[in-house]
């Protein structure tokens, strides 16, 4: 495969990922009146029924997103890039700048960039 196929497919994903975010904010904000709900931002952290995977802020976290770590580990870096993530939606696996791998739970991640 091609790198200018590999990376159309990247953002493509990229993509999905923004519009799947947006189509979010608006649901929740036409339940809620325009509300906060700590609740829902809660629920929609973990794996959703569309099988998407979202951060502690409800954004929706994809392969190759750039990620801030907001729990520390045994690895003391902040930041990395998601590679990995399970197939139930209870872990995301970043790489770091170092290469080092760090997995969290996606509660415990804040999504920075969606740009590769």
């Amino acid at each position: 495969m091609s790198t200018e196929v590999r990376e159309l497919k990247r953002e493509l994903q990229v993509l999905r990922a923004s519009i799947a975010n947006i189509e979010d904010t608006l649901r929740r904000l036409e339940i809620n009146g325009n509300k906060t709900d700590e609740a829902t931002t809660t629920a929609d952290s973990q794996a959703s029924k569309d099988g998407t995977v979202r951060d502690r802020d409800g954004n929706v976290i994809a392969i190759g997103c750039l990620v801030q770590f907001l729990t520390q580990g045994r690895i003391s870096s902040t930041c990395g890039r998601i590679y990995k993530i399970s197939s139930n939606g209870e872990r995301a696996t970043a790489r770091d700048s170092f290469g080092n791998s760090v997995s969290r739970a996606p509660h415990n991640l804040r999504v920075i960039a969606y740009n590769g």
